[in-house]
């Protein structure tokens, strides 16, 4: 079993710090880079004690919709697999599978009308959105899905 462990303050104000020239620097240009690299940053440092998740969809979420972009929201049921994206970005330095998921995320939610709460959550529950990872339910596309994912 391999322990988790954290690195010291100073390594992470190293790391956020070199994060933050590449994310000004060479991505700076394309938003959604931008935006994913934000978020890969803050969950790869993990910089807090507590929120890394919810504080790196948060930033990422400020950043697509500044410029106008879909947001992306995670239903639980995908979870896993976004976290195992996540992890292959860390572990292999490959980041093809995150970069998809953000895709089919964007394309979900674009696929959902918000305007009505009621009906937005009758959407996410019958897309399997709210099911957890180990109900062996996928997520399923809305009925006015659009997105090619």
């Amino acid at each position: 079993m391999r322990m988790l462990t954290f690195v010291t303050a100073k390594v992470k104000e190293g790391r956020l710090r070199e994060g933050q020239r590449t994310e000004r620097g060479t991505l700076s240009k394309a938003q959604t880079s931008r935006a994913l690299a934000i978020f890969f940053i803050v969950s790869d440092v993990h910089p807090f004690n507590d929120g890394n998740g919810r504080i790196a969809r948060a930033m990422m979420n400020s950043e697509l919709i500044a410029k106008g972009e879909t947001r992306v929201i995670i239903p639980s049921v995908f979870r896993s697999e976004f976290l195992a994206g996540v992890k292959r970005m860390t572990r292999e330095s490959d980041p093809t599978a995150f970069i998809k998921q953000h895709k089919y995320l964007q394309d979900f939610v674009n696929s959902v009308d918000f305007t009505d709460i009621d009906k937005a959550v009758e959407t996410l529950r019958g897309c399997n959105a709210f099911a957890k990872p180990e109900d062996a339910v996928r997520l399923q596309a809305p009925t006015r899905w659009t997105g090619t994912s």
